[in-house]
């Protein structure tokens, strides 16, 4: 099994709850909302399975931007592929700095990011995001 976390961002959003292929559409997985105003739900499901999901945000359904779309059910949903697991390190210290944060940050991206994901995030971190991600190739 994949731990898969699924994120919706709303300022103002008091309540995110995630739906879909994996609970039957129930409406009993709230997402946690951090402080970055990211609410994440997780999900455990098998690698290269699709799934098909919608968020509730205060009583309405929801499609999010940031997931790709499919309307093969003449139901448009947002869905992601599981893909492999990746063999998660062990926790590293505390970062000693802002710019150790940063790093680490950066080396999340690019361990989740999507196409979307990268459009959003400022030059600058773009460029920081493409050197880690280069350097897991060499």
């Amino acid at each position: 099994m994949v731990k898969v976390n699924i994120t919706f961002t709303s300022a103002s959003a008091k309540e995110v709850i995630l739906t879909g292929s994996f609970n039957s559409w129930g409406k009993d997985l709230k997402a946690v909302k951090g402080s970055d105003d990211v609410f994440t739900a997780t999900i455990d499901r098998e690698a290269g399975e699709t799934v098909y999901f919608k968020f509730i945000v205060d009583g309405a359904w929801t499609l999010s931007d940031s997931y790709e779309q499919d309307n093969s059910q003449n139901v448009l949903n947002n869905f992601v592929v599981v893909s492999e697991e990746v063999k998660t390190p062990a926790p590293a210290a505390a970062p000693k700095s802002r710019v150790a944060a940063l790093a680490n940050e950066d080396k999340e991206i690019v361990g989740r990011a999507s196409e979307s994901d990268l459009e959003r995030i400022s030059p600058a971190r773009k460029n920081s995001v493409w050197k880690c991600f280069k350097s897991l190739f060499n």
